[in-house]
C-alpha cells in the first residue's frame, strides 16, 4: 500500500509540474526512452540508464526516477544500484505529461553467464534504402551482461547498427550477432533486390516537325525520371508507308519520310506506357531552284591565257604562268588593281600547267610546268611571289621536272608536292629548314593533276580519279591505302587551277583536316566526297545535283569553299561556243557533324561568247567572297581567252 501511495504522488507531482510548466512550453513533449529495457547486475554493483526525452528539442527536458522496489534497486539520476538478490523494475517519468518508460533490473547474487543467443528473424528481404528490426534474445533473460556486438558480412549490400538493418545494394548479406559474454553467435540471412524506380513520364524534344520526301528527321525522347529503373522506350509510325522510323539508340529515333502526307510518331515507355508524340509534315521534293544571276565584265587581262595560277594577295588578283595565243608558255604575269588596272610582272621561269600555293608567310610559291610550247616537255624550276613587292625569287629546282602537279604546305613549313603530266609522278617536299627539296618515293601510277591534302600537321595524302587508291605520306615516308568508295566515285579533275586549301572545309588550326571534293559515278550523277583525314564518305544531300541545265550538260569543277559564309560553289557550265555557268550553292552546316548537305538553290547566266568553261577557266575566291573567272579555252589550247569576271552572290 505504501508503494502505490508513493507511486500516485509521483504522478501527481508529475501532472502538477507538467500543467505548471505547460504554459511556458515552446514545443512539447510527446514521450521519453530509456537506454536498455532489460539490464541485470551483481548485487552491491550499479549501472546507468540513460533516459532520452521526445522529441529531441522538446521545451521542457525533465525527467523523474522511480524504483518498484527500493529494496533491490535504487535508482538516482539514472544511475541503478543493485541493494539485495531480486528483480524490480526502474522507470522515468517526463516532468511534463508524465510519459514513462521502464527498464527490468535483474539483482543476482553472483555474475550470471550468458548460455546462448537467438534472433527474431531468420531471413529478411529488402529493396534499396529500406530498414528492418532485428531484435535479439539472450538465455538466460537475467544474465549479468547482456551487451552484444553486430555485424554484417557484406556491408556494400547491407549494414546493421544496434540492430536496425538498413539495405544499401542489391545482394546478400549475412547479419551476425555475437554476445560479448561467452561470444554466442546468431545470424540473419538478408537479401536486398534492386530498388525500383518507375517511369512517371516521356517527353519528345521535337514538338512538330516538316520535311520533304527523301529526307530523314531526327527526334529524341527523355524518359523521366532521369535513374528510372527501365528506361526502354518504343516508336510508332501512325502511317508506315508515309514515313518509316526507327531507333537509333536508347533515346533517339530516325524517321524516314517517304511519301506526301501526315503522320504521327508515338513515342512509349515500357513502363508504364506513358507516352508523347510529334506530328510530322511531309512535303513534296522541291528540287533545286535555278535563279538567274549575272557575271561582272571586268576589264580584260593583258595577256590571253590559259593553265595559270591565280590568286589573292594583299587583295589584290594575281595571274601567274600559263601558254598565251599559240600555245607558246609564258614568262609573263600580272596583277589587278582596285582602280581596275592589270600591272605586268616578270617571272623567272614560264609556268605552264603549274602547282600553284600560298604559303604561312603570305607568299606564294609556283613550280614546274613546261618547258616548250605546245605543252613539251617538263621543268624543275620552283620560285615564290612576295606581294608586298610584286616581285618573283626563285628557290632551288625540285628534284623531278613536271607539270601537272599539286601542292600542299605543311605545319612544319615543308611543303608535299606531287603529280606529273607523262613524266615520273614523284612524290617530294621542300624542307624549309634547308630550303632544298628531297625525293620520298616513287608512285605506281600516272598521278597527273592529282589532290594533294593535308591529314595531320605534317601528314599528307595524294589521289585523283585515275585509281582507287591514295598515298599516304607520313611524314617521312609513304604508304598506300584503298578507299573503297572511290571505286564506285571517281574524284573530278581539279581543275580551274584550284589550290588544295580552296577545298578545305575544316581549320587547320583545330587540327581538322575536312575537305568536299566532287565526284562523279559510273551513272553519271554528281555526288559529293567528304575527306576527313584518310576518311573519304558519300555526303548525302537534300536534292540530287542536276548534271544538265536547259537540256545541256554540264561540266563541273569545285566545289570552292567560302568557310566565312559556310557554304561552297560547285561550279559547273556547259561545252559549247556560247557558255553559260551554273553555281550550285552547298549549305555545308552540317556536312561535317551528320554528313549531310543542302543543295537548294543554283544560279545561271546568260550564255557568253568570250569565257571558257567552268572545267578550263581559272578561279579564285577573294577574302571578301567575290569569285573571279579569268582565262581559259573553249576548245583549243591555241586560242585561250583574256576575259575577266567576277560573280559575288552574297
Amino acid at each position: 500500500m505504501k508503494r502505490f501511495l508513493f507511486f500516485s504522488a509521483i504522478l501527481v507531482c508529475a501532472a502538477f509540474w507538467a500543467a505548471s510548466c505547460d504554459e511556458n512550453s515552446d514545443v512539447p513533449v510527446t514521450g521519453v526512452t530509456l537506454s536498455k529495457s532489460t539490464v541485470s547486475i551483481v548485487k552491491g554493483t550499479s549501472t546507468t540508464l540513460t533516459a532520452t526525452v521526445l522529441p529531441s528539442n522538446a521545451s521542457n527536458q525533465a525527467v523523474i526516477w522511480y524504483t518498484t522496489d527500493p529494496s533491490v534497486v535504487t535508482v538516482e539520476d539514472g544511475k541503478v544500484n543493485g541493494v539485495s538478490v531480486g528483480g524490480a523494475y526502474v522507470m522515468v517519468f517526463t516532468a511534463e505529461g508524465a510519459k514513462k518508460a521502464e527498464c527490468k533490473v535483474f539483482v543476482t547474487p553472483d555474475f550470471i553467464k550468458v548460455k546462448s543467443v537467438k534472433l527474431d528473424k531468420p531471413s529478411l528481404e529488402l529493396v534499396e534504402e529500406e530498414t528492418a528490426t532485428l531484435t535479439a534474445t539472450i538465455e538466460p533473460d537475467n544474465a549479468t551482461d547482456q551487451t552484444v556486438t553486430w555485424s554484417s558480412s557484406n556491408p556494400s549490400v547491407a549494414t546493421v547498427a544496434d540492430g536496425t538493418v538498413t539495405a544499401v545494394a542489391a545482394g546478400e548479406a549475412k547479419i551476425t550477432v555475437t554476445t560479448n559474454n561467452g561470444g554466442f553467435t546468431a545470424s540473419c540471412n538478408v537479401t536486398v533486390e534492386p530498388k525500383v524506380i518507375h517511369v512517371t513520364s516521356v517527353t519528345l524534344l521535337e514538338v512538330s516537325a516538316e520535311g520533304y520526301v527523301g529526307q530523314t528527321i531526327d527526334l529524341h525522347a527523355v524518359v523521366s525520371p532521369g535513374d528510372a529503373t527501365d528506361k526502354s522506350i518504343t516508336w510508332e509510325s501512325s502511317a508506315p508507308d508515309i514515313a518509316s522510323v526507327e531507333a537509333t539508340n536508347e533515346t533517339d529515333a530516325t524517321v524516314n519520310l517517304l511519301a506526301e502526307g501526315e503522320v504521327t510518331i508515338t513515342v512509349k515507355s515500357v513502363d508504364g506506357e506513358h507516352t508523347d508524340t510529334c506530328p510530322i509534315t511531309i512535303k513534296p521534293k522541291p528540287g533545286v531552284e535555278f535563279r538567274k544571276i549575272s557575271l561582272v565584265k571586268r576589264p580584260d587581262m593583258l595577256e590571253p591565257k590559259s593553265d595559270f595560277s591565280m590568286f589573292w594577295a594583299n587583295n589584290e588578283l594575281v595571274v601567274a604562268g600559263g601558254h598565251t595565243t599559240g600555245f607558246k608558255i609564258s614568262k609573263e604575269a600580272e596583277y589587278y588593281t582596285n582602280d581596275g588596272v592589270w600591272h605586268s610582272m616578270t617571272m623567272n621561269y614560264a609556268h605552264d600547267f603549274p602547282f600553284g600555293l600560298m604559303l604561312s608567310d603570305g607568299k606564294f610559291m609556283i613550280g614546274g610546268g613546261a618547258s616548250s610550247d605546245s605543252g613539251v616537255g617538263q621543268i624543275a624550276g620552283v620560285e615564290t611571289y612576295d606581294p608586298t613587292t610584286h616581285t618573283f625569287t626563285k628557290i632551288n629546282d625540285m628534284t623531278t621536272a613536271r607539270l601537272m602537279a599539286r601542292a600542299i604546305q605543311l605545319e612544319n613549313g615543308n611543303v608535299v608536292v606531287a603529280g606529273n603530266w607523262y613524266g615520273l609522278p614523284y612524290l617530294e617536299i621542300f624542307d624549309a629548314s634547308t630550303n632544298n627539296w628531297q625525293y620520298v618515293c616513287a608512285m605506281n601510277i600516272n598521278y597527273y593533276m592529282p589532290y594533294v591534302f593535308r591529314t595531320g600537321k605534317n601528314e599528307a595524302i595524294v589521289f585523283n580519279n585515275q585509281a582507287a587508291q591514295t598515298l599516304v605520306y607520313n611524314g617521312y615516308d609513304a604508304y598506300t591505302e584503298y578507299p573503297s568508295i572511290l571505286n564506285t566515285w571517281k574524284p573530278i579533275f581539279p581543275g580551274s587551277n584550284l589550290t588544295m586549301p580552296d577545298y578545305l572545309i575544316g581549320d587547320f588550326a583545330t587540327d581538322d583536316y575536312t575537305y568536299l571534293i566532287a565526284a562523279e559515278n559510273s551513272a553519271g550523277k554528281i555526288g559529293l566526297l567528304k575527306v576527313d583525314g584518310r576518311n573519304f564518305s558519300l555526303v548525302e544531300t537534300d536534292n540530287e545535283i542536276p548534271t544538265e541545265y536547259n537540256s545541256e550538260k554540264l561540266t563541273f569543277t569545285g566545289p570552292i569553299i567560302d568557310r566565312n559564309k559556310n557554304i561552297a560553289y560547285l561550279v559547273a557550265s556547259n561545252t559549247g561556243s556560247s557558255v553559260f555557268y551554273v553555281f550550285y550553292i552547298i549549305d555545308l552546316s552540317e556536312v561535317k557533324t551528320t554528313g549531310k548537305a543542302q543543295v537548294a538553290v543554283a544560279y545561271y547566266t546568260d550564255p557568253m561568247t568570250d569565257c571558257a568553261p567552268a572545267a578550263s577557266a581559272s578561279m579564285a575566291l577573294s577574302p571578301t567572297g567575290m569569285l573571279a573567272i579569268a582565262g581559259g579555252i573553249y576548245n583549243s589550247n591555241y586560242t585561250p581567252f583574256k576575259s575577266f569576271y567576277t560573280l559575288k552572290i552574297y
